[in-house]
């Protein structure tokens, strides 16, 4: 036995000293390395963002990457290649669905997601009634309150929805904002999705108002929106960038 651990450890060492191996500690990874966002794209027919170009502006998530980069995240999206359905096809007998029923909007988001990504983003043609309290309403996010800046669980509940043809029709006499403000509205609910970010409008404390913020109602309709990263007021507590970081291992 002695023999075979000696015979063991010089060939070990010799194949260290051919490969030029060596044993080396790897210095822990700073903690935003981890703080990726892994998105799975669906979409209803004719609703493909990837594909979307308008009034000559061609739709891009190289916009929602840029958004979240400047905060230290790393996006990703990964399309699914079944398509979802449209809402009537899944209950019929809701006419005014979604955004008139937070529960079947999330339980019809669950339906069409493969389960294996924790965040999701779907892309649906029009909400049918697209103004609640006289408010435009262009997207959705998980709302599942679980307080301001708390990343939504569980994982499975965890959606966006984006209402591409309420925002076509909204802006019809307008074209030229259509694709920036799809852009807009991604980052934004994305925003919601991946550290339950409050809108600005409504959680001033959580956000630099002297500063475009994209999670503000009314931020600029851009193709470059960004998360506002200081706090400049005397009552304000922390910025998107900071709730972010603070729920970066919140997967």
């Amino acid at each position: 036995m002695k023999i075979y651990f000696v015979m063991s450890t010089i060939l070990f060492l010799l194949f260290m000293i051919l490969f030029n191996c060596h044993f080396q500690i790897e210095t822990p990874l700073n903690a935003q390395d981890y703080a990726s966002i892994v998105v799975e794209f669906d979409w209803m027919q004719d609703y493909d963002l990837e594909d979307f170009n308008y009034n000559n502006t061609q739709f891009s998530f190289d916009y929602v990457y840029d958004a979240f980069a400047d905060v230290g995240l790393t996006f990703h999206i990964i399309g699914d290649p079944v398509r979802i359905p449209p809402y009537n096809q899944y209950d019929p007998s809701y006419p005014y669905f979604p955004e008139t029923n937070d529960r079947l909007l999330r339980n019809y988001a669950k339906a069409y997601d493969c389960d294996s990504l924790s965040w999701h983003l779907l892309s649906v043609n029009s909400s049918t009634t697209y103004k609640i309290n006289g408010i435009f309403i262009a997207g959705r996010s998980t709302n599942l309150n679980n307080g301001p800046n708390v990343s939504p669980t569980p994982a499975n509940e965890r959606y966006s929805m984006i209402f591409t043809q309420d925002i076509i029709d909204y802006n019809a006499n307008n074209p030229s904002i259509i694709v920036p403000y799809l852009v807009t509205m991604a980052v934004h609910e994305l925003g919601h999705q991946r550290a339950g970010l409050t809108d600005a409008t409504a959680y001033s404390i959580y956000h630099d108002l002297n500063f475009n913020c994209v999670m503000h109602y009314f931020s600029p309709i851009t193709l470059n929106p960004r998360f506002c990263k200081d706090i400049t007021g005397a009552n304000q507590e922390s910025s998107c960038k900071q709730n972010i970081e603070d729920n970066y291992g919140n997967f």
